[in-house]
């Protein structure tokens, strides 16, 4: 008899062959295979599904207007949103406690106040803290801060080389406007187009099914234009 114990496995194949020569109980149990002690455990699933985090510039408050959205919760605690202004370093910007056990949708917001900023551009993320200290991560927002003596408007593309997801981020006072986005090829040729009626100050742009190369992406706002190169891997 051989004994074979497995552990932490999905799939298991057998191939048995054998001649039965004799009808009495032990010949059947011989040529048997029996199994037992099979244990399953049910799917790890995450404390908090986030639908959205938002970050809108509020020019004529000085500020920068947060919300975010969860589906459902399970001993969450809080939440914290964090500032940076190199897109490396980050610090606490603010905290607000979670509703920390629900199935429904709930909807959160803040105030960064940004009076004092001298950066020209903000990025913010989200963290989710659960009861037992894990925490997780949101997508980065990036806000353009935009000086009264600049001259020409520009735009902040990231990141640069892009795989898949590319974000633009716009001038504040295109915010809420019909903006065109165009991803350029070497060649002149339009890779791509994006239209949206009431834009966020930053967009994202799947750019996967592109080939690897040197692009420009043209963003256009009414009469206004600014353009940018971006290396696609």
């Amino acid at each position: 008899m051989t004994t074979v114990s497995y552990t932490t496995t999905n799939i298991m194949k057998l191939r048995v062959g054998g001649t039965k020569t004799s009808s009495s109980s032990m010949t059947n149990r011989m040529y048997s295979i029996w199994f037992k002690n099979f244990t399953y455990e049910a799917p790890v699933t995450l404390p908090i599904k986030l639908s959205a985090f938002n970050a809108i510039l509020n020019n004529s408050s000085k500020r920068v207007d947060l919300s975010w959205t969860t589906e459902y919760e399970k001993n969450v605690s809080h939440f914290v949103v964090e500032r940076s202004i190199d897109g490396v370093n980050y610090s606490d910007a603010g905290m607000i406690f979670a509703y920390g056990n629900t199935t429904d949708s709930k909807n959160y917001s803040m105030y960064d106040n940004i009076s004092n900023q001298q950066a020209s551009v903000i990025y913010y993320r989200l963290r989710s803290v659960d009861i037992d200290g894990k925490n997780e991560l949101s997508n980065i927002r990036v806000i353009r801060i935009g000086k009264g003596n600049e001259s020409n408007v520009s735009i902040l593309t990231y990141p640069n080389p892009v795989t898949n997801d590319l974000r633009i981020t716009i001038p504040a006072n295109w915010q809420n406007k019909k903006i065109v986005y165009e991803v350029f090829s070497a060649n002149g040729q339009v890779a791509k187009r994006v239209e949206t009626g009431n834009s966020s100050q930053t967009e994202s742009i799947n750019i996967s099914n592109l080939a690897p190369g040197y692009y420009i992406v043209k963003v256009t706002c009414n009469n206004e234009m600014a353009q940018q190169r971006i290396v696609k891997q």
